[in-house]
């Protein structure tokens, strides 16, 4: 086989016809096949002969596929005496299947003959052609769609008369595409007709869709305004059926689209005015290129290159920042946009639309950077992208700029985003723009589904420090679930620091005491000693004299965290700090509000190492406050304190995993000389009036 392959490529080199056409007769089926393939390569008219007597199949050896093969190697040659042959092929019963019933095989010869017919260019070929798209059905389609293409090559009246019928008549869409397609190869004013009413009616996205780009290949005037009125229902093959015209009224259209069309549409034309190179676009793309959709500020600004950057500064200065911002995605580095201001926003929304990665949080934070109105317009719309990572980087953005514009959209994101990531992001976002507008949506956000966001929502809400957020943040410092969200809570109601919540703040730090929810403890001594209002004194001492959470003894290992009791529900633990740091708190917040009823449990808790160090700074405070309101007594037992004294340290140490760990404690010295130099100084400034303890 293989030597009867090298003689029939030499064949095909010396274009030895005689010789293939022998080697049709061959017994081996190969032989046979390759020996087609080069008569088709050839195309020479002196094969007609022996190619006719294969299609008319009077071998025995003459397969089907071999008849579709000759077909193609008469299509090659445009040999008209191949004409009544291929007539016959197109209107051949199957030899296969049942009456009335074409197999695939047979089909694909009729195809076949239909192609060969519309490579000959015969006129006498469109009856058949015409009769073929007529009697489409179900196991014809192909075919038809075949006659479709060979009456578009051949031309002429009557083919077009056909095609016309077809394009409006035929039931199958894949015919009527087919007809209109080889109507704009064959061109015409009838043809042009006909395919104006289908880009105007045809309800077939794409019919109409080839229809408006065989209009463009007429190069019709007449077929402007239908292509117009393509373009505004959203044909897009249109918009470049309108720039292959290249008429004025093309550009005129492709302008008005520019400015008024749908956003892909609008892309689109611009990028058309730049192939046309019309200099009386330059106007509508100048106003393009600072377009808010960044498809439309890119392809405007690259017609303009196109054109050579006619326009004015502000003109030239975005098309620049189209050049940065696509060497900045090489660099992986953005912040070459940020000189070129607003006109580099529509760039960066395009990264931050379509890259991944650090590039997009380069773009976000980029665009809030830049800020201006433009900056806000694209990362408010970025809010509403389909890409929950865009939205939650847009908001992010959006912190950075701090606009008060967008708390609107904001909170809308918050409220109503199905993605806990970018509810958080927002709510974050309004507590750095800190616009009161926001308390009533944070305050809704304060029962979110995720404790992340109700966290964010608690902590936005004291970043707002505005009294009308108290009672909801108390609401959730004493009925929400999570420890987490209450701490945020207390954190929130420090930073607004108003005497209304001290109720609810006192409340709840007798509620962790009671539950030694000792991170609960500290958020709440805390809140308390910011407010400074004598009505939490009680609390706080009781906090700050509370047993210790840690057993164990000294000298025997590490000490274990005692496990906590179930608190507010039975299926959740909360954990929390040691018990020192609860206690250092409650001492910090008494000398915070400089109650002198907070003595006598500092002057006790200095005895106690865990919490000895806090004990001591805070009646320092209170000393320096008001030195002259302590009682004698007190002064003398503080003055009266040895040089150092002991505390103790808890150092955290794990074991293999996170759930076995321990608390070891570390002992050392806290100094106390200040506390006793100005214990001593206030008792030397009154002598009389130091009793006896």
């Amino acid at each position: 086989m293989g030597f009867f392959r090298r003689n029939l490529e030499t064949m095909e080199r010396r274009r030895k016809v005689a010789a293939l056409v022998h080697c049709l007769a061959d017994d081996d089926l190969g032989v046979r096949r390759d020996a087609l393939a080069a008569l088709k390569r050839l195309g020479d008219a002196g094969a007609v002969r022996p190619l006719l007597e294969f299609v008319r199949g009077d071998h025995w050896n003459v397969t089907d596929a071999m008849r579709r093969s000759a077909l193609d190697a008469l299509a090659c040659t445009r040999d008209p005496r191949a004409l009544n042959a291929l007539l016959a092929a197109l209107s051949d019963p199957c030899r296969h299947a049942g009456r009335g019933v074409l197999c695939g095989t047979c089909r694909d010869v009729r195809k076949a003959a239909a192609f060969a017919l519309g490579e000959i260019r015969d006129a006498r070929a469109v009856g058949a052609l015409s009769s073929a798209i007529d009697e489409e059905c179900l196991m014809t389609r192909g075919v038809a769609e075949a006659a479709a293409k060979a009456l578009g090559k051949i031309g002429g009246a009557a083919a077009v008369d056909a095609l016309c019928a077809a394009v409006i008549r035929a039931s199958s869409g894949s015919v009527r595409e087919a007809a209109a397609a080889a109507l704009g190869e064959a061109g015409g004013a009838p043809a042009v007709d006909a395919l104006c009413a289908v880009v105007s009616s045809e309800h077939d996205h794409r019919v109409r869709s080839t229809a408006a780009t065989a209009l463009g290949n007429t190069r019709d005037v007449r077929a402007v305004d239908a292509l117009h009125h393509a373009a505004s229902e959203g044909v897009a093959s249109a918009v470049e059926a309108l720039a292959m015209i290249r008429d004025e009224r093309a550009v005129d259209a492709l302008c008005t689209i520019v400015k008024e069309g749908a956003p892909h549409m609008r892309a689109g034309a611009a990028s058309m005015l730049g192939r046309i190179g019309d200099a009386t676009a330059v106007a509508e793309l100048c106003r393009a290129v600072h377009d808010q959709d960044w498809e439309v500020s890119e392809a405007a600004a690259a017609a303009l290159e196109k054109l050579g950057m006619p326009g004015d500064a502000d003109v030239a200065m975005a098309v620049r920042a189209w050049a940065a911002v696509e060497q900045g995605l090489r660099n992986h580095d953005l912040r070459g946009a940020v000189p070129f201001g607003s006109a580099a926003v529509a760039p960066l929304r395009k990264v931050l639309d379509t890259s991944k990665g650090s590039l997009r949080i380069d773009a976000a934070v980029t665009i809030g950077e830049i800020g201006g109105a433009r900056a806000l317009d694209a990362l408010v719309g970025a809010l509403g992208s389909t890409n929950a990572e865009v939205r939650g980087l847009a908001a992010r953005g959006l912190a950075r700029m701090r606009e008060p514009g967008s708390v609107e959209p904001l909170c809308k994101a918050l409220l109503s985003d199905t993605i806990a990531d970018v509810r958080k992001a927002a709510a974050e976002a309004l507590g750095k723009i800190a616009d009161p507008m926001a308390i009533t949506s944070l305050e809704s956000a304060l029962e979110d589904v995720e404790e992340t966001c109700r966290c964010c929502a608690a902590t936005a809400l004291g970043e707002i420090r505005d009294a009308r957020a108290v009672p909801p943040l108390c609401k959730a410092l004493l009925e929400n679930r999570s420890e987490s969200v209450r701490d945020a809570a207390a954190q929130a109601l420090e930073k607004i620091a108003h005497a209304s919540a001290v109720d609810a703040l006192v409340e709840a730090l007798i509620v962790a005491v009671q539950r030694r929810n000792y991170s609960n403890c500290c958020s709440a001594a805390s809140a308390l000693g910011s407010i400074g209002d004598a009505r939490a004194v009680t609390a706080l001492i009781t906090s700050l004299e509370q047993p210790p959470r840690i057993s164990g003894t000294w000298g025997q290992g590490p000490m274990k965290e005692v496990p906590q009791p179930r608190r507010y529900d039975e299926d959740t633990v909360y954990r929390g700090p040691t018990t020192a740091r609860a206690r250092a708190s409650a001492a910090l917040a008494l000398a915070r509000i400089g109650d002198l009823r907070a003595v006598p449990a500092l002057l006790r808790a200095v005895s106690d190492p865990d919490v000895s160090e806090g004990a001591l700074e805070a009646f320092s405070m209170i000393l320096e406050r008001q030195p002259s309101n302590v009682d004698a007594c007190h002064l003398k037992a503080f003055a009266a304190l040895p040089d150092a004294v002991p505390a103790i340290e808890y150092v955290s140490r794990y074991h293999g995993s996170t759930d076995d760990w321990s608390l070891y404690p570390v002992e050392k010295q806290v100094s106390a000389t200040r506390l006793k130099g100005l214990a001593a100084r206030e008792l030397a400034r009154r002598p009389d009036k130091c009793g006896q303890p």
